[in-house]
């Protein structure tokens, strides 16, 4: 098991650079199997399996493909016609 930090410069090398904040959210959603949050005597450090790290590749950007996106609801004429009059 290798740090967060560890595993971050290990990226680097690559040519992957992940922030420290993003690092985190994929560790707590689960994109980074077998990461922990244990504690120790200066605070809370995750660890990260460091096989894991030599095949990570971060999740891709944008919205995911196939996954529909919420609409914004078109507003009825009654409510149109409040705004209009006030």
């Amino acid at each position: 098991m290798i740090t967060l930090r560890e595993a971050r410069e290990s990226l680097a090398a690559r040519g992957v650079i992940v922030s420290r904040s993003n690092f985190v959210r994929l560790a707590r959603t689960g994109h980074i199997p077998g990461a922990e949050l244990t504690d120790t005597l200066v605070g809370q450090v995750w660890l990260v399996p460091a096989d894991v790290i030599a095949n990570f590749q971060p999740p891709g950007r944008g919205w995911p493909k196939g996954k529909p996106r919420k609409v914004a609801s078109a507003k009825s004429p009654a409510k149109r016609a409040r705004k209009r009059a006030a």
